[in-house]
């Protein structure tokens, strides 16, 4: 869905380039030639010299077959220039924002606090045998170990990334850059005491690499979103540019709705590479967190629907593992306040500090 989506964007953008090329060099080389000349005559000999006005209207037939090249071009270039300043809504990444949040990873959850945002630090490259260069090999390790609890495996071959880069925060991302794609791991996340909660989210984010479908996130945020430009959305459609063919061929809610099926997805490798139970239980924290701040449930998709699925999943594994006669994992259960999930809250159950 989400790659027939990205094509008809891209044939709406290639379609309204042609007819912008078609407008410029045809019906507006039509009227300078023809139209305005004859209207000109028509008008002077008409209303001034009192003479017969000339024949016929000009038919535009010819110049729709043979259109100008030169003005084509240059509507085809005001096109361009109007492609260039739209505005563009990047759906899949958090903008900017004066005040940061406490728990946010990627369309997962949203839970805010009034911390002023400073600015991003540097990224810092993972070096190979350093400790937390280790760690995430370690949970690359763990994922294929868990997969071979299945026969045939549901991912044939786990990718991984050779490298990661890292720095304090509180997101898990993605950096593109010309050797590849390599993940955005929160510094604090990469200690061995933190290895409870880097494996589930690693294993979610790693999801996205595993997804063929990753890049068309960064090619819909790439298209323009809305017709606000260096000039008002009337004034392009009179004068011939067709910017809102891809415009409106660019379907937000389907779009929206493609995007929360990735989340689901990724939620569901997260159990395949065994690690269900672990997100499951971090959910329900988060959840537990939102209710302690009398937060709605808002997230997109809901907290509540992503641990109903992982519920699910989960206990279609515990049900396997009873079949073959293994004793299941029990499900995870809150007891009590959970740790508080704010950068730099010293939590009181295991004097660890969560950053997410």
């Amino acid at each position: 869905m989400g790659r027939s989506q990205i094509r008809r964007i891209r044939v709406a953008v290639i379609f309204g380039g042609l007819c912008s090329f078609w407008f410029g060099g045809s019906f507006i080389f039509w009227l300078l030639a023809q139209v305005i000349p004859w209207l000109w005559t028509w008008s002077v000999s008409h209303i001034f010299m009192q003479i017969e006005p000339p024949a016929s209207f000009p038919a535009p037939w010819p110049f729709f077959l043979y259109p100008n090249l030169v003005l084509g071009a240059i509507w085809l270039v005001y096109y361009a220039a109007a492609y260039w300043k739209a505005p563009r809504a990047a759906y899949w990444k958090v903008p900017h924002r004066k005040r940061a949040p406490s728990v946010e990873y990627d369309y997962q959850y949203n839970i805010y606090t009034n911390v002023l945002l400073p600015k991003l630090p540097a990224l810092s490259p993972a070096t190979p045998g350093e400790q937390k260069h280790q760690l995430v090999e370690r949970c690359y390790e763990e994922y294929r170990k868990a997969l071979k609890r299945y026969d045939p495996p549901p991912i044939p071959e786990l990718k991984t990334p050779p490298n990661f880069y890292y720095r304090s925060g509180n997101k898990l991302e993605w950096l593109h850059t010309k050797e590849g794609l390599f993940p955005i791991l929160p510094q604090e996340l990469l200690t061995p005491q933190s290895m409870h909660l880097l494996l589930p989210l690693l294993a979610q984010h790693l999801a996205w690499y595993n997804n063929n479908d990753f890049g068309l996130r960064s090619a819909w945020s790439s298209f323009p979103d809305r017709f606000e430009s260096f000039l008002p959305a009337w004034v392009l459609a009179i004068t011939g540019n067709f910017l809102w063919l891809p415009i409106l061929c660019k379907d937000r809610r389907s779009w929206e709705s493609w995007l929360i099926r990735q989340v689901y997805r990724a939620d569901a490798f997260a159990v395949c590479v065994g690690q269900g139970f672990a997100l499951e239980h971090i959910l329900l924290y988060f959840d537990e967190e939102r209710k302690r701040r009398g937060q709605v449930d808002c997230c997109v998709p809901t907290l509540i629907s992503r641990l109903g699925q992982l519920e699910a999943l989960n206990r279609q594994e515990r049900e396997r593992m009873r079949e073959l006669g293994l004793t299941p994992v029990e499900p995870p259960l809150i007891k009590g306040m959970p740790p508080q999930l704010r950068p730099g809250f010293h939590s009181e159950s295991d004097g660890t500090y969560f950053w997410l």
